[in-house]
């Protein structure tokens, strides 16, 4: 059976095809650690392992972003002594990486926005399910690899789904899908405990299904915007593996380079080769457990 993976970008995401150089470096990844598992078996493919699809959420957002910065720009001093435009063009990139995070933020607490983007995030898990044939005899194990604002949004949209869920009596986030793994990568998602009241009264976080599913917090210490989970409370503590730390890059560079960053993509390779493994019956049951027990020790 293939694992389901649904990509969900963060800042900086200017088309549709955001996704074209990511799903690759993913699959490869993939790939190259179901190998290391099984020496000798026959050869596979990225379609033998997995089904992916990206959601495209920024477009909501663009043209208002667009319009914003034109205006800003128009108050901004022309630079008047050549030595100082390098310091210039960090301090300008520096304002359009803050600008464009907060105003992400921003932009997705409007209620009109927030209902189209989870409708995205439907449209996705269906295409996934009917690449992938869950919804008859299984459900599809899904992992959620999500960027920057892109793990808020997931977060929210799986919260909503269980919760509605559960007042019709279902258990789950989806008819057609499970959580089998779910990555935030450079999250911001505890700022939005102080939205609830604090980190305190932030206690009701989502969670993986199933004894194998991992919930792992990727950030750099450079990012300025990815920031842990672990330590938010004692729910989060629970519910969160790990906050793994990896070396995307430089201060301001790290937080829109995370995967290309080896660390990254080993950490989710890994982890999705395990499973497919495991769930295709390649592994004996005590090397799989074994396994996972080294896998979780592993992360930094």
């Amino acid at each position: 059976m293939k694992l389901g993976v649904l990509l969900v970008h963060g800042i900086g995401a200017e088309h549709p095809q955001w996704a074209r150089e990511i799903i690759p470096k993913v699959e490869k990844a993939v790939l190259s650690e179901v190998r290391k598992l099984l020496p000798g078996h026959p050869p596979l493919t990225p379609a033998d392992l997995l089904a992916i699809e990206s959601v495209y959420w920024a477009g909501e957002l663009n043209e208002r972003q667009q319009i914003l910065e034109a205006r800003l720009k128009q108050a901004q001093d022309p630079p008047r002594f050549t030595l100082w435009l390098w310091v210039r063009w960090l301090r300008r990139k520096e304002r359009e990486f803050v600008s464009r995070s907060v105003a992400d933020l921003i932009g997705y607490l409007d209620e009109k926005v927030e209902r189209s983007v989870h409708g995205q995030m439907g449209q996705a898990l269906e295409r996934l399910a009917a690449r992938t044939g869950a919804g008859s005899a299984a459900k599809m194990p899904l992992t959620i690899v999500s960027h920057s604002l892109g793990t808020v949004i997931s977060s929210d949209y799986v919260y909503d789904q269980v919760k509605r869920r559960k007042m019709e009596g279902k258990s789950g986030f989806h008819e057609k899908s499970a959580l089998e793994n779910f990555f935030t990568v450079g999250s911001p998602l505890a700022l939005f405990s102080l939205k609830y009241g604090g980190p305190d009264a932030f206690q009701n976080p989502i969670s993986v299904e199933g004894p194998r599913g991992r919930w792992v917090n990727i950030r750099d210490a450079n990012d300025p915007i990815g920031m842990p989970l672990k330590t938010l409370n004692e729910a989060y503590d629970r519910v969160v593996l790990k906050d793994a730390r990896v070396h995307a890059g430089l201060y301001l560079v790290s937080h829109q380079r995370y995967f290309r960053s080896r660390g990254t993509l080993k950490i989710i390779g890994r982890k999705l080769a395990l499973d497919w493994a495991a769930l295709n019956g390649k592994l004996p049951p005590e090397r799989a457990e074994r396994l996972y027990a080294r896998y979780d020790e592993k992360l930094s």
